[in-house]
């Protein structure tokens, strides 16, 4: 835009004169000689300088120049005068707030250099008004999010608020239950049914307590963006039948229709969280039991084998929500109603945790519902590689999932065990328990006295506290593996996370279990590291250290034939068994590979074992050597070990024929 300069003067001659002046300039030039005539037409055109001369017969300049800052407040003014009394003029000016003045007759350069400083001053007063404008405008919208964010802040205050007074109810509801049925178990006038009756309210209460915590602790991880999730190979059927076991007798207590269905056929396995999986469906189970009087509840599996999804869906037949409560139905802080707390209890925690913990599977949970008719929640997550995955055409809903520690539970065990533990009463506990299964104990009451015994004596077990007054368990294990020492070591802690996890395992520890201890885990863990379980005919002599799956207690210990050996060929079974015969070298160079942390090594070794398997009639060595090679590709670190413990058990069984 052209700077426009306006010029007044009752001396036609003058203006003549400044047209002049000014011809070579790219400004738009107005003159007048007539004051009013200027007032009137300035109102409309907006000058950015206005220079007038200071005598004029019919009003004197610097009047002029008031009432046309009048329209034109951002016009820049200048006085041109011969006359002679120049401090007189200097006052004026200075009262009027003039910008300059200009002695006649006039000298162009200086004339061109004062409106061109004039034009600068009008610029630099544009911008000035415009940040002005700008710092308004973002005061204002600063001021209206600060609204907001005060609005939403005291709204999830108000949740917190009723939050915090739900989780108070839903913490001293199995308190009161604990101490109240602990104090009754005292009652030596108790029958032993009633006594029985206290011992397993408390136990109920405490495992919904635990549950309760967890659940607090887990949603605040997610929150800070710390909660990691693994992906190695899951059994859908496992995950699925273990959750309708436990749930079906919840559901028969209200007498409602509970199934588990499929549409066939479903993977044997897929790459996920079992925990997570577990966990989130299992949520699902109990929030359709809890808002279901009667009727159905039903989980359903189906898998798109093209996409490689996985859907599991719960529904019921119960109280269902309206539109408004389904908008808000994966807040947390919240249910659908307060009414809803009062009745049926819970925290409002759960179906926020799934939505969650969906996501971290690289998942969506969705819902549908009517009021009074029922719900519908489905979980879909992926599935990873499918193509060398069998296939399961049918499930039993109701089939607990085969656990050869579960039918040898009751067993009697012999072994010498060293306990690590600071806490006297977990002392007695744990040392009654390995006392119930067959096994003597020695104590040790910090890392300091543990590394003495455990140097000192024979054990075929240490279970190592992590956190103990003098030397914490860490720094003992650490110790211990420094000076050779090779005993299986079960790391207890009550730190739960799985960065606490990884750190056990990397001090050295064999196995991991938080505390509280689920005593089933434990025993089957403490049995399976005893040298009279072991596998007399393990694939190699040397302890394979922090490798969890290598000695679930779950794992196949069936022996794995090479689908060449029906061919009958002795030539071929030499070739078999030389391929055989060099397993344990392949497995002891991954070891050294993972604990050197050197993943390009692990990938390459991997790699190998993914072209040979199969061709040697090992599919399953290609399968799960494949999985391996991919979860180093995709830098998921943490499902590295579970499946080189994989491998390690396969190899233990692998056979030529």
């Amino acid at each position: 835009m052209k700077p426009i300069i306006a010029y007044i003067d009752d001396e036609p001659v003058n203006l003549t004169v400044f047209e002049i002046a000014t011809e070579e300039t790219d400004w738009e030039i107005l003159t007048f000689d007539n004051p009013q005539t200027a007032i009137d037409t300035l109102k409309n055109k907006k000058p950015w300088v206005v220079i007038t001369d200071q005598r004029m017969p019919q009003i004197a300049g610097v009047e002029l120049l008031e009432k046309i800052q009048e329209h034109c407040p951002e016009a820049v003014r200048i006085i041109t005068t011969a006359y002679s009394d120049e401090n007189l003029l200097l006052d004026s000016v200075r009262r009027a707030h003039i910008f300059d003045y200009i002695k006649k007759p006039w000298d162009e350069d200086l004339l061109i250099a004062s409106l061109e400083r004039a034009i600068n001053v009008y610029q630099l007063n544009k911008e000035l008004q415009q940040h002005r404008e700008n710092l308004e405008d973002l005061v204002k919208e600063r001021t209206a999010e600060l609204a907001i964010a005060r609005d939403e802040a005291d709204k999830a205050n108000e949740f917190k608020s009723a939050f915090l007074a739900n989780m108070s109810h839903e913490i001293r509801t199995p308190l009161t239950a604990i101490l109240g049925f602990s104090e009754t178990a005292l009652d030596k006038s108790q029958t032993e049914e009633e006594h029985d009756q206290a011992i397993n309210t408390i136990i109920r209460s405490g495992k919904h307590l635990l549950e309760l915590i967890n659940d607090i602790l887990d949603l605040s991880k997610v929150e800070a963006g710390k909660l990691d999730v693994e992906k190695i190979p899951t059994s859908v059927v496992d995950v699925l039948t273990e959750i309708a076991t436990l749930q079906q007798k919840s559901a028969a207590s209200k007498n409602l229709e509970f199934e588990l269905s499929c549409d066939t056929p479903i993977p044997e396995k897929i790459t996920s969280d079992p925990t997570r999986l577990k966990q989130i469906v299992l949520n699902l189970c109990s929030n359709a039991i809890k808002f279901t009087e009667s009727g159905f509840v039903k989980i359903h599996v189906a898998c798109d084998w093209q996409s490689e999804t996985l859907a599991i869906s719960v529904s019921d037949s119960g109280i269902g929500m309206t539109a408004e409560q389904m908008e808000k139905v994966f807040d947390a802080f919240g249910q659908a109603e307060s009414s809803t707390t009062r009745k049926y209890g819970g925290t409002g925690l759960g179906l926020s945790l799934s939505k969650q913990l969906t996501k971290k599977l690289g998942g969506n949970l969705i819902a549908t519902s009517e009021f009074n008719k029922g719900s519908k929640f489905t979980v879909s997550i992926p599935t990873g590689f499918l193509s060398q995955v069998d296939k399961i055409e049918q499930i039993d809903a109701f089939q607990k999932p085969k656990n050869k520690q579960t039918e040898e539970s009751n067993k009697s065990i012999q072994g010498h065990v060293l306990l690590a533990e600071d806490t006297l009463d977990n002392q007695r506990l744990i040392s009654w328990h390995l006392k119930k299964w067959g096994l003597t104990r020695d104590i040790a009451n910090n890392g300091k006295e543990a590394i003495d015994l455990a140097l000192n004596n024979t054990y075929d077990v240490v279970l190592m506290d992590m956190q103990m007054e003098v030397m914490d368990g860490l720094e003992a294990v650490r110790c211990l593996r420094d000076k050779g020492y090779t005993v299986p070591v079960v790391a207890l802690t009550a730190n739960a996370s799985e960065r606490d996890k990884e750190d056990c395992l990397q001090a050295g520890c064999d196995k991991y279990i938080s505390k509280p201890i689920d005593l089933s885990a434990f025993q089957a863990t403490v049995t399976q590291l005893l040298p009279s379980t072991k596998d007399a005919k393990s694939i190699s002599d040397k302890p394979f250290v922090s490798y969890e799956a290598a000695n679930d207690a779950s794992v196949d210990f069936n022996p794995i034939v090479s689908t060449l050996a029906q061919a009958n060929d002795p030539d071929l079974s030499r070739i078999i068994q030389t391929f055989v015969d060099s397993l344990p070298d392949k497995l002891d160079h991954i070891h050294q590979a993972v604990k050197e942390q050197d993943w390009k090594k692990v990938k390459e070794q991997a790699h190998v074992l993914k072209g040979i398997g199969g061709g040697f009639g090992y599919a399953i060595v290609t399968q799960v050597a494949g999985q391996l090679e991919s979860q180093i590709l995709s830098e998921n670190y943490n499902a590295v070990n579970p499946l080189v413990g994989e491998l390690t058990n396969i190899f233990k069984r692998i056979r030529v024929a």
